[in-house]
C-alpha cells in the first residue's frame, strides 16, 4: 500500500487533522501516522543520508536555477534548512509503506519554492523535474480552508516557531504562497499522483 502526505499552507491544520482522525481520512486508511514533531534528531539525520544516497541528482536541480538563472533567495539559511528537510523526508518515504504524514516531501518542496523567486516557466519546469527525480509512489491529501479560518487557526496556535512559515506568508505575499501550492498540485495531477481534497472548516 502506498504512503500518503497531508499537503497545504502552513497553519492550515495538517497535524491537527492527522492527530485526531486516527490515520483515517475519508476512504484512506493507513497502518501508521507520523507527525513531524515526533521525529527524533537521530532518525532525521539517518533519513537525510538515506534520501541523499538514493536521490543524489535532486541537489543539482534544487540549486541549478539559483546559479544559472540567478533566482533570488529570500532567506539563505532557511533555504538550506528546507533542502535538508526535503532529503530527510525523501529518506523517510522510501523506507516506510502504508503510513500517512502531516508534513512530507511535497510540503518541503513548497518550502523550497516559496523561498525563491523564479520565472513562471522555470518554476513549472523545476517542479516537474523534481517530481520525476523523486519518483515515489504516494498519495496527496490537499488540506485547505478559507483565509479567515486559516488566520484564526494560526492565532490560536500554542507554539509559534521563530521561523514560522505562515507568519512569513502573511507578512510577504499570501497570494504567492497559494500560487506555489496550486502549481505543485497542477504538476502532481499531470504526473497522475492521486489527490484527495480535505476542506478544514475547523478553527481548532
Amino acid at each position: 500500500m502506498k504512503a500518503a502526505e497531508l499537503f497545504g499552507l502552513p497553519g492550515i491544520g495538517k497535524s491537527y487533522i492527522l492527530s485526531r482522525r486516527f490515520c483515517k481520512i475519508d476512504n484512506l486508511q493507513f497502518h501508521e501516522a507520523v507527525l513531524a514533531g515526533e521525529r527524533n534528531k537521530i532518525n532525521k539525520f539517518f533519513n537525510f543520508f538515506f534520501g541523499f544516497y538514493h536521490r543524489p541528482r535532486l541537489i543539482f536541480h534544487l540549486f541549478k536555477n539559483l546559479i544559472i538563472k540567478k533566482s533570488q533567495i529570500i532567506n539563505h539559511f532557511s533555504y538550506m534548512k528546507i533542502v535538508f528537510v526535503m532529503y530527510e523526508r525523501i529518506g523517510q518515504a522510501i523506507q516506510r509503506e502504508s503510513c500517512i504524514v502531516d508534513e512530507g516531501i511535497f510540503q518541503a518542496l513548497w518550502g523550497v519554492l516559496y523561498r525563491c523567486r523564479f520565472e513562471e516557466e522555470d518554476l513549472a519546469s523545476l517542479i516537474s523535474n523534481i517530481l520525476n527525480i523523486i519518483n515515489i509512489d504516494a498519495e496527496l491529501v490537499y488540506v485547505t480552508s478559507c483565509k479567515k479560518t486559516h488566520i484564526h487557526r494560526y492565532n490560536n496556535r500554542i507554539k509559534h516557531d521563530k521561523l514560522d512559515n505562515f507568519e512569513f506568508c502573511i507578512k510577504t505575499n499570501y497570494t504567492h504562497a497559494r500560487h506555489i501550492t496550486a502549481l505543485i498540485l497542477l504538476c502532481c495531477r499531470k504526473k497522475k499522483i492521486p489527490i484527495t481534497l480535505y476542506f478544514n472548516s475547523s478553527a481548532g
